[in-house]
């Protein structure tokens, strides 16, 4: 009933369906030119030329030698920049697309037409911009504390990742992350628990990177059959636990989803969706702080889950905002250009 006046008859809706595959065009193209053309320079270490690749970008942003974050950062982004104009092209096709289909759908705009399937209100997502836009202060004291434990003059992206505390070497092979995950998600039950291991030990995770392989990680699921994980899992990145547990917690809220509903209800809301993967997150973050004698590790911890926040909230709330603002150029009939 709340959809009767964003519905088409069954010719328009089934021209509109016609072109979905064509709609997911951008993202597909984004993803091929970035993940498989996009070929990076070598990076000059201690030990001599090391390859730089997407999942390896991160783990040099965590070293302690600043020109070598320097030069990752330089030579990973000289490739975006490179082909700046194809993908700002890419993106616009993607904006105008949106904007279209609300509008063809009787939507007042493009982020009305996100929210309604959600029910939720554009106030709330000006509400959370303006919330955190009021908030800034303490993320710009961080920096400068940042700063000046890094003893740096000044701080660029490339300073944002590296940890403040010294002589913390983590390694951690993909069993191990395993064990590490399960034990800190025992509070979930058995059930839960034994799931979930015999998952990520038996065929639901692609786990390291290759050649032409998507970058990032998620996880995506189907009505019947197991969920499928997708990471580009590093030994030597603490953060690579942290996303194997994240997408492990999308999964097992699929499985519970799959179990407890029936078809056309199993899917959840995407306002929803992080929930059961960050509060996996925060169980392990609070096991490892409980159990860990030392108290440089602990601070290291805690050094990560200030960088998490600022990633989970400011981060994404400015992609929001961005978003919001470059959907309203197409709407009002500006011109979306790199250099606006």
């Amino acid at each position: 009933l709340r959809y009767k006046n964003h519905v088409l008859s069954v010719s328009e809706e089934k021209i509109i369906a016609a072109y979905l595959e064509i709609e997911a065009g951008p993202q597909k193209i984004f993803a091929a030119l970035t993940s498989a053309d996009f070929s990076f320079d070598d990076i000059e270490t201690l030990v001599g030329m090391e390859p730089l690749t997407h999942s390896l970008y991160p783990v040099y942003l965590l070293n302690k030698n600043r020109e070598i974050r320097k030069q990752a950062f330089d030579k990973f982004y000289h490739q975006f920049d490179q082909h700046k104009n194809s993908l700002a092209q890419t993106f616009v096709c993607s904006i105008k697309q949106d904007c279209l289909k609300a509008k063809l759908h009787n939507f007042p705009s493009a982020r009305y037409a996100s929210l309604y399937k959600d029910n939720v209100a554009p106030a709330v997502y000006d509400g959370l911009i303006n919330a955190v836009s009021e908030k800034l202060a303490p993320l710009k004291k961080y920096y400068e504390l940042r700063k000046r434990q890094l003893k740096l003059d000044y701080l660029y992206t490339y300073d944002l990742k590296v940890p403040l505390v010294d002589e913390i070497n983590v390694n951690y092979n993909y069993d191990d992350a395993v064990d590490l995950c399960i034990n800190s998600l025992q509070v979930l039950g058995e059930e839960y628990c034994q799931i979930l291991r015999d998952g990520l030990l038996n065929g639901w995770v692609d786990k390291y990177e290759n050649k032409g392989k998507q970058q990032g990680a998620f996880s995506a699921s189907t009505f019947k059959g197991p969920p499928f994980i997708l990471l580009n899992y590093q030994n030597k990145s603490f953060d690579s636990v942290f996303t194997l547990i994240h997408e492990a917690g999308h999964s097992m809220h699929s499985v519970y989803s799959k179990k407890n509903n029936p078809f056309h209800d199993y899917k959840y809301s995407i306002f929803v969706a992080e929930v059961a993967s960050t509060f996996n997150e925060e169980l392990l973050f609070q096991f490892m702080l409980k159990n860990s004698a030392d108290e440089k590790f602990k601070t290291y911890l805690i050094n990560k889950k200030i960088d998490d926040i600022i990633g989970t909230i400011y981060r994404q709330t400015m992609f929001a905002e961005f978003e919001k603002l470059t959907h309203e150029f197409e709407e009002q009939c500006q011109a979306l250009t790199l250099e606006n």
